[in-house]
C-alpha cells in the first residue's frame, strides 16, 4: 500500500511541479504516506 501511495502521487507530481517543488512536496507527501500504512 506504501508503495503504491508514493508512485501514484510521485507520478503525478512529476507532471505538474519543477524540481524543486518536488522535493519539498515529497518530503509532506512521505511523511503523510508513512503515517497512513504505519501498522
Amino acid at each position: 500500500m506504501y508503495a503504491d501511495c508514493m508512485e501514484a502521487i510521485f507520478g503525478a507530481i512529476a507532471l505538474d511541479c519543477g524540481a524543486d517543488q518536488q522535493k519539498v512536496i515529497f518530503d509532506v507527501i512521505e511523511k503523510l504516506c508513512s503515517d497512513r500504512y504505519q501498522t
